[in-house]
């Protein structure tokens, strides 16, 4: 009988398998690897958009000179700022977007939020006897990150 070279049935399927077996781990550890990244980026950039929108916020209401009306889902003011001119009204529109209303026209600072919140104090500052200044404007609100909401706020002190 002549040697033959070439590779059994068996140790074809064994190779087979193995390959498999290596790629069902391979393709499992690639996956987890991928769902990861895409978590971190979407915390990231709702993270970002959310700091952002309170930057915005916070150069609106510092230069607060006027106030026109206020409730817990709105404030209508004007402000000292020249590059800020005009009436604008800042408000949390149907509760899940924070909107940014300069003459007429919205803007959307941020969504997905639930829970918002926004207060006054008031306090005398100008020493004439009245309570009748603003000496904070507290803003908070709920995000969504992923499912899981997270409290952002911030206090803004007028000037």
């Amino acid at each position: 009988m002549k040697n033959k070279a070439g590779f059994t049935l068996v140790e074809i399927i064994a190779t087979i398998v193995l390959m498999g077996i290596i790629g069902l781990f391979s393709s499992m550890f690639l996956n987890s690897g991928v769902k990861n990244f895409l978590f971190s980026r979407t915390n990231s950039q709702t993270a970002l958009k959310t700091s952002i929108a309170l930057n915005r916020i916070g150069l609106e209401l510092r230069q607060i000179n006027y106030l026109q009306s206020q409730t817990n889902v709105y404030i209508t003011y004007n402000n000292n700022s020249t590059s800020l001119p005009g009436p604008r009204i800042l408000s949390f529109g149907s509760g899940d977007t924070i909107i940014l209303s300069v003459d007429g026209s919205d803007y959307t600072l941020l969504d997905n939020i639930s829970s918002p919140t926004l207060s006054l104090t008031w306090d005398d500052l100008d020493n004439d006897g009245n309570n009748d200044n603003i000496s904070s404007i507290e803003i908070g609100f709920n995000v969504d990150i992923n499912g899981v909401f997270k409290r952002f706020s911030t206090k803004i002190y007028p000037r």
